[in-house]
């Protein structure tokens, strides 16, 4: 096929896929929080068997996809009655600093929010999102107030603070087993995950031999620990000390299979859903990446998980955007990412989802690929792999658009995309500009 044909085919695609988005899409008003609901009311019939709605994105630092995520969870929270928010940061610090902020007003919340360590979510956007959650369970009914998680294995130093005084509690002549623990921990913390260590696989083994003994002892001694504290406390200190031991597994192994990691966000997931709020609707926050339905680089990615869990209880809602501006660290001279730059990309290339969802009429928008089924053309394309944007942590400005992209079958990947034609670069708080 001459490259003429090619451009011609892409075009006439482009051209079914418009006039399928000008119906099936729910152009959206606006995606700034506390502006009414009424563009968003047809997300009830899309989520009204969904318990789990993953919330996507095809970067970490894009102002407009934090915006919608706000506007997103005050409607859910408001008018489908979810209850539990989590996000892709450390679990300790969320689901002890950020949640006692919205839930109680306990401590300052820009405190508070960066104690989750991750640059990506101390931001405006987030901070605004955490008033707004704040103000919501200050006036909410009794039994409706939402909380803040966290499901990512990482950031655990705030959970060895935690293990560490329920066991000078319950058990203090035990507590060197901890310190043991996360001696093995706190080496790996000396050293870049991202670059190889010298020590020897003697490192990993000891470290994850010392940590099972940590969460063995926990567990065998439920009954007294109960007794000794309550049944909240253990459970508390039991669920740190398992986030610990996944951050531990995840990265002292060599080469690091960033499957794992999303392994164990599911199951903390799951962990939430089942154990802690047997009874919630969540909201889950995360990159796109995460979300689909599919796989990372080497396994199932967690959406792929919780479609095992969940099933159609769960809806992959991803998002996208044609051409703006985002923040990351610019990793153009380290790998590991150097200081947070605004970067600014045109418009996605010919083929690219993003460049056939920019044909709407619309600038702002969802569409659900779920509920109603699609034939033809469209079901077609909807079948079809195509390259999208996928900017986490770091980016190079001299890059390509292929070198930061992702293959995705939408059909198979996501239930539904939130696409925003022009973005803008999310606003890092003085504590995010690390």
């Amino acid at each position: 096929m001459s490259v003429d044909q090619e451009k011609r085919d892409c075009a006439s695609r482009r051209e079914i896929v418009r006039k399928y988005l000008e119906v099936a899409a729910i152009p959206l008003r606006t995606v700034q929080a506390s502006s009414g609901f009424q563009d968003l009311e047809p997300l009830k019939k899309v989520l009204d068997r969904v318990r789990v709605v993953g919330l996507g994105e095809s970067t970490h630092g894009t102002r407009e996809f934090f915006q919608l995520k706000h506007r997103l969870l005050e409607f859910l929270v408001k008018e489908m009655g979810y209850t539990v928010f989590s996000i892709e940061a450390s679990y300790p610090a969320c689901c002890n600093d950020i949640n006692n902020y919205v839930l109680y007003g306990k401590g300052d919340r820009s405190t508070a929010l960066a104690s989750q360590g991750f640059w990506t979510w101390d931001t405006e956007e987030v901070s605004s999102m955490v008033d707004w959650m704040r103000e919501y369970n200050r006036t909410c009914d009794r039994g409706r107030e939402v909380k803040f998680l966290g499901y990512d294995p990482q950031r655990v130093e705030r959970g060895m603070e935690i293990v560490e005084a329920y066991l000078t509690k319950t058990a203090p002549q035990e507590v060197h087993m901890a310190k043991d623990a996360f001696e093995s921990v706190n080496g790996l913390f000396k050293g870049r995950f991202w670059e190889q260590r010298e020590e020897s696989d003697d490192f990993r083994c000891q470290g994850m031999d010392r940590l099972y003994r940590l969460i063995g002892f926990i567990a065998k001694n439920k009954v007294p620990f109960v007794r000794a504290s309550s049944r909240e406390e253990y459970e508390w200190a039991l669920q740190n000390a398992r986030v610990i031991c996944q951050y531990f597994d995840c990265y002292s192994e060599r080469p690091i299979r960033m499957s794992s990691r999303d392994v164990y966000m599911a199951e903390n997931i799951e962990y939430i859903a089942k154990y802690l709020e047997p009874d919630a609707k969540l909201v889950v926050w995360a990159h796109n990446a995460h979300i689909l339905n599919g796989t990372v680089k080497d396994g199932p990615s967690m959406g792929a998980h919780l479609r095992r869990v969940f099933g159609e209880e769960y809806y992959a809602l991803g998002m996208a955007f044609d051409e703006g501006s985002f923040q990351s660290r610019d990793s153009s001279a380290n790998r590991s990412g150097g200081p947070l730059t605004e970067f600014t990309v045109g418009p996605t290339p010919e083929g690219f989802l993003e460049w056939y969802l920019s044909g709407a009429p619309y600038s702002n928008y969802i569409v659900d690929f779920r509920s109603e089924p699609v034939v033809g053309p469209v079901r077609d394309w909807l079948s079809t792999p195509l390259p999208m944007r996928n900017i986490g942590s770091g980016f190079k400005a001299n890059s390509t658009p292929l070198d930061y992209s992702q293959e995705v079958v939408l059909a198979d990947n996501f239930d539904g995309m939130a696409f925003v034609k022009k973005a803008t670069r999310a606003v890092p708080n003085p504590t995010g500009r690390r």
